[in-house]
Order: structure tokens, then C-alpha cells, then sequence
């Protein structure tokens, strides 16, 4: 996998990828909010292609001088499991780290708090239902 600044063009296709995790992993009303977030043109958001097409994206922006808080990392359900994650995870942690962020905070979902934890991530805290019914938001660390 390539992994590559988004950009505009980028648009329809990284949409794809948040309908394709729908229900199991995302609220339908993400998809909306998700979609206004790639409108604004974020800054520190990258896409990871495989043979031209985009199979995983994520990105990062700071809260405060020392932290960084992790945005909108996916992959393309049909590419689970193929380690895509874990490299756009490693991917911007490494950038993320070129910035001098002393932590990231990750706010995930049960569904993929294993993940994170695989990757050094910490547990902070759990809101039942935080995301929606019984998708409930875990808030994670990790200290670099």
C-alpha cells in the first residue's frame, strides 16, 4: 500500500471506504459528518492506495502543543484484515511524532479498541452507547 496526502479528487472514493464499514462500524449519520470533514480540505489526512485504488485513510490534527488526536482512521471492509490499518496507524504515529506530540489520543469504538491496544494504545475511559446504541466510545492513549 501507497499512502499519500487526500486530496480533493480523492473525494468519492474515500467516502466509499465509511459506507463500506456502515452499520457494523459507523452510524449512518457519520457518513454525512464525515463528508463535510473531507469539504473542509483537513490538513494531516492521507489516503493508502493499492493498484490506484484507496483502500484506507486517516489522519491527525492537535489539540494541544504536546498531544495529537487521531481522525477518521478506516479501511475498505473488503480489505480487512490484509494489515492495511496497522500501516496507516504506523504511518502517522511516525508523523506525528516528526511534530514533537509527546501522546496521541485515539477515540474509537469497542469495535476496534483491540486494535489500538495491539498497536501500545491505553484505555482511558468508556461512555456506554457513547457512539450510538451499543457502539460505546472508548477513549485510548498513547504515550511516545
Amino acid at each position: 500500500m501507497i499512502i499519500r496526502a487526500y486530496g480533493n479528487d480523492d473525494f468519492e472514493n474515500t467516502v466509499k471506504i465509511i459506507e463500506s464499514n456502515q452499520v457494523k462500524y459507523f452510524m449512518p449519520s457519520d457518513i454525512t459528518e464525515f463528508s463535510l470533514f473531507l469539504e473542509e480540505g483537513p490538513d494531516h489526512f492521507y489516503v493508502g492506495t493499492l493498484n490506484a485504488e484507496i483502500v484506507a485513510c486517516g489522519g491527525f490534527w492537535f489539540p494541544g502543543q504536546t498531544q495529537a488526536s487521531l481522525t477518521w482512521g478506516m479501511v475498505l471492509s473488503s480489505s480487512h484484515g490484509r494489515g492495511f490499518g496497522s500501516q496507516m496507524l504506523k504511518h502517522r504515529i511516525e508523523l506525528i511524532k516528526k511534530y514533537g506530540a509527546k501522546e496521541i489520543v485515539c477515540s474509537t469504538s469497542q469495535l476496534t479498541e483491540r486494535f489500538f491496544a495491539k498497536h501500545g494504545f491505553i484505555k482511558q475511559s468508556q461512555e456506554p452507547d457513547g457512539y450510538g446504541p451499543n457502539i460505546d466510545e472508548i477513549i485510548l492513549t498513547l504515550s511516545l
